[in-house]
């Protein structure tokens, strides 16, 4: 069995993980065929589609190969953008599946609503946000979450640009910022649990590929980034992992253990999958994914891909959501920040 990542270009064209299928056929000339009139033709019809948070993306590579594993009549297709174009297409009704690393925003629901369609929102995981310097940083070894914030805050736009602004006592060195672009879901997450309600700043160096992110801090001595925990994992030999100084007061470094037992706060959040309802509910293929994603057996590939599973009690409840066809979200206020699973479910 052949297993590919194809890289299709155009707007509606995205990266795609690809068995056998290519999701929008591209031309040299610009020509496309959108998944709307793919599914209209009835070329679909034993075929998931799913596009969205690049931090889930390696989580959804892994699982989508296994399940083509064992089920050969299937074929998964994963975009790699981010979490904002992931809930647009779902709720354009170009795709099946988005994943999320934060909760859909009041003008996408309602997007979805224009479009009369119904999503099944359920976690899937949780993941770190990690914070990483360059191997010759020696001295930013944790931060505080105030301090990420009167960093990474509007206010501090083209004002705080030396480490020595950061904390009193760092160096008298010029400060590089690196993060993923304002439309993921990890950056508003980010903010979110430092700025807080405010914006972020804009003068850093951004991208959506987290690899590219990672090159950028090891190779700048002057970098502060932040990625997902899983991106750090495969690269932490050439970085510097900055602690974090949770609700307690401890210098907190992600892993694991203080993932699942939420010490490392406040850079913790659930990853969520957003479900066309009628995809759900009428096509046998993408239930049958959804169900694989989230089955306790399969757990061991959302560990192997550096994320952490989610406690039996809350997979409960989420097969329950799935099997309920439950709709809307869960999440007041547009986040995930502070909000306990256990609770909301």
């Amino acid at each position: 069995m052949t297993f590919k990542i194809q890289l299709v270009p155009q707007s509606r064209c995205f990266l795609t993980a690809v068995l056998s299928l290519t999701l929008c056929a591209c031309s040299a000339g610009g020509n496309q065929t959108s998944i709307p009139e793919a599914k209209a033709a009835g070329l679909l019809s034993s075929d998931v589609l799913i596009n969205g948070s690049s931090v889930i993306f390696p989580m959804s590579q892994l699982i989508a190969q296994e399940f083509m594993e064992d089920h050969p009549e299937v074929n998964v297709s994963i975009g790699l953008s981010n979490s904002t174009q992931g809930l647009q297409s779902l709720c354009s009704g170009e795709i099946d599946i988005a994943t999320a690393s934060r909760p859909i925003k009041k003008s996408e629901i309602e997007l979805c609503e224009k479009n009369k369609i119904s999503f099944v929102e359920i976690p899937i995981a949780f993941g770190g946000i990690t914070v990483t310097v360059n191997k010759a940083n020696n001295w930013a070894t944790c931060l505080t979450p105030k301090e990420l914030g009167k960093t990474w805050e509007k206010a501090a736009q083209g004002k705080i640009v030396n480490w020595k602004q950061v904390r009193n006592g760092y160096p008298d060195k010029p400060l590089a910022l690196y993060g993923l672009d304002s439309e993921s879901g990890t950056y508003s997450y980010f903010i979110q649990a430092t700025v807080g309600e405010g914006e972020g700043r804009n003068d850093y160096t951004s991208n959506q590929e987290q690899d590219v992110l990672v090159e950028g801090v090891r190779s700048d001595e002057r970098s502060l980034g932040f990625l997902a925990v899983s991106y750090y994992l495969k690269n932490k030999d050439s970085l510097n992992l900055v602690a974090i100084e949770n609700a307690q007061g401890k210098c907190v470094k992600p892993s694991q253990e203080t993932i699942k037992d939420g010490t490392y706060n406040p850079l913790t959040r659930p990853l969520l999958l957003y479900i066309n309802k009628d995809s759900l509910q009428k096509r046998s293929a993408v239930k049958a994914f959804v169900n694989y994603h989230i089955a306790t057996a399969n757990s061991y590939l959302i560990l192997k891909s550096g994320y952490v599973t989610l406690p039996e009690n809350i997979l409960l409840k989420v097969q329950a959501r799935v099997d309920n066809a439950t709709t809307g979200t869960m999440f007041k206020n547009e986040s995930s920040v502070g909000v306990k699973l256990a609770d909301i479910l």
